[in-house]
């Protein structure tokens, strides 16, 4: 499970959604790679589906689709299904 992300080819910075010019060094080259998880840090349910705001672990907050189990504080898995941002519960 994974979210594409794009990582600024001038300083690194990790964005989310795409952006034209990176808002640190202001590069214009970017390459997609991979975050995997992150943690909840707002819910609300919109048109009976629940939304999570998470802090990925590569830094940018991410509004994804989750399933009702999900909590403030979880640590969660991201995944992208047909370009809509979801986040999962990871069992312990």
């Amino acid at each position: 499970m994974s979210l594409a992300v794009d990582a600024c080819g001038g300083c690194g910075y990790i964005a989310f959604p795409a952006r034209a010019l990176c808002p640190i060094c202001g590069s214009s080259e970017w390459r997609t790679t991979q975050t995997t998880t992150g943690v909840v840090e707002q819910l609300t349910v919109r048109d009976e589906v629940p939304i999570a705001t998470v802090r990925s672990i590569d830094g940018p907050r991410i509004v994804a689709r989750c399933d009702a189990h999900v909590a403030i504080g979880d640590e969660v898995h991201l995944d992208g299904d047909g370009g809509v941002p979801t986040a999962s519960r990871i069992h312990s």
